[in-house]
């Protein structure tokens, strides 16, 4: 799932998301390996530790 993605999902839930806090908190879970991204062209993919980023 992308960031943008993350977004539109978090906006539908609360109402309200910026994909600026959305990049920082996946930055902050990646950090504790929680999440982990892949960069592919100027999308960033992102996926809980265990799944493969590249799958979707």
């Amino acid at each position: 799932m992308s960031v943008s993605e993350l977004s539109r999902k978090v906006k539908e839930l609360r109402g309200t998301a910026s994909r600026r806090v959305i990049s920082e908190k996946v930055k902050m879970l990646e950090e504790k390996g929680i999440l982990r991204t892949s960069k592919t062209g100027r999308s960033l993919l992102v996926a809980l530790g265990e799944e493969d980023v590249n799958q979707s």
